[in-house]
């Protein structure tokens, strides 16, 4: 974790601010900064297991969705091709609700009440 926010922090560094006489203006907070860009990437969310041609070429537009798989060793075990294409690591986050839940249909009203 430190050496991402280390990277973060590098990148800050690098991306300053000029003010109208291009003097150079840091960023006080860099540290702050760094840690609240690394949590809004890393942190709440879910790591997985995919294909890397599957995340390559495929992540976002294959009809029928891709797989992420909770081990590096269920996806060996369920994808013959990982050994050509690759195993990425991926971390899936929530960003928005689109639907809520809703179990009304698959249970009656006693299932419900036992809940």
């Amino acid at each position: 974790m430190n050496d991402l926010i280390d990277k973060i922090e590098d990148i800050l560094e690098e991306a300053k601010f000029h003010n109208e006489y291009g003097e150079d203006i840091c960023l006080d907070n860099q540290e702050e900064l760094a840690q609240k860009i690394y949590d809004l990437f890393v942190t709440e969310s879910t790591h997985g297991y995919m294909c890397m041609t599957d995340y390559d070429y495929e992540l976002g537009v294959a009809k029928g969705g891709n797989v992420v798989y909770p081990s590096v060793e269920d996806i060996k075990e369920n994808r013959s091709c990982v050994s050509e294409c690759g195993i990425v690591k991926v971390a899936v986050r929530a960003i928005e609700v689109t639907q809520e839940q809703d179990y009304s249909g698959l249970l009656d009203d006693e299932d419900i009440n036992q809940i």
